[in-house]
């Protein structure tokens, strides 16, 4: 296929029977390429193209047909998509935002658009727009319809940032599948926006005792929550904030202290007491940097084992 399309072409492959996405890319955009995601089970692409005014990802996804599977497979998005370029991401959702409007007759799950909670949480992140309900807010349009016409929905869909602007967005008979195709047209912007990003966990705190003893308390309270939340995995999402909360406040708590630790090192030393500078030395090969200049700079200096 890919010496047939002849540009370039990524792929996540599942069964010989199942699954399956891909992104061609023609041959002026695959050298734009710099970084490509997939997962094991055929059901993620993602591509981060590297452009003179910024970079951007873009990502196909194939959601599982299982309610408990699906929900899972979006709550893993993050691990696959960068966090701080803008991101366009197309696919089979298996799940619609709002039933009243993309989907017709009744599903045979029991949930059907279990997922699209956390499938929201990503696209908000991301600052992402669903391009046809943007376009056509109030319009009707279905993506699959099963054979029978009983059953239709609009799964299939293409999400953008908030900032590009839309210039159009329809969806094509395909006679090769029983999905239609979406096409969706914007303008990239002359300057992608940045986002914030992931937040990562400093995991060297993880072996702190302080840090422990200190998740430990807070995690039997936690534990007590459980009651007052639908479902076990919706108190693990509100534990999630907690223990990201408390990693942050505790970081920034032990750098203040380990700073005002510092500052008083340097004012012992600038009046020579020698055991100062032992200290000092000890906290600097544990990785506390060392300003380039300051009261410390003119009376002590590194010998090469701190370099």
């Amino acid at each position: 296929m890919g010496y047939e399309w002849g540009g370039g072409l990524h792929a996540s492959f599942g069964s010989s029977s199942s699954c399956g996405t891909v992104i061609l890319l023609s041959p002026r955009q695959a050298g734009c390429a710099t970084r490509v995601e997939t997962d094991h089970e055929g059901r993620l692409v993602c591509i981060l193209f590297k452009y003179p005014q910024g970079n951007i990802s873009l990502c196909n996804v194939y959601a599982p047909n299982r309610p408990s599977a699906r929900r899972d497979f979006f709550n893993t998005l993050p691990s696959f998509v960068p966090g701080s370029a803008p991101c366009v991401m197309v696919g089979d959702f298996n799940c619609v935002p709002d039933s009243g409007l993309d989907r017709l007759g009744a599903s045979v799950s029991a949930s059907p658009d279990a997922g699209i909670t956390e499938l929201d949480r990503f696209t908000s992140a991301h600052l992402l727009a669903d391009v046809w309900r943007r376009i056509h807010p109030c319009s009707t349009v279905y993506t699959w319809v099963r054979p029978n016409g009983e059953d239709a929905s609009r799964i299939d869909r293409v999400y953008a940032p908030v900032s590009f602007k839309f210039s159009g967005c329809e969806t094509l008979s395909c006679p090769l599948s029983d999905h239609d195709t979406v096409v969706a047209r914007f303008v990239l912007p002359s300057i992608f926006p940045i986002g914030r990003g992931l937040w990562k966990l400093n995991c060297r705190i993880l072996g702190e005792a302080e840090f422990r003893q200190g998740f430990e308390t807070r995690y039997k309270g936690w534990q007590t929550l459980k009651p007052a939340f639908a479902s076990t995995s919706q108190w693990w999402d509100n534990i999630k904030l907690r223990i990201k909360r408390y990693a942050i406040q505790y970081c920034v708590t032990r750098a203040r202290r380990r700073r005002e630790k510092f500052s008083k090192l340097c004012a012992e030393v600038k009046f020579g007491d020698p055991s100062a500078v032992i200290a000092l030395q000890s906290i600097s090969m544990k990785s506390t940097t060392v300003p380039a200049s300051g009261p410390v700079s003119k009376r002590w200096k590194p010998r090469s084992a701190l370099h």
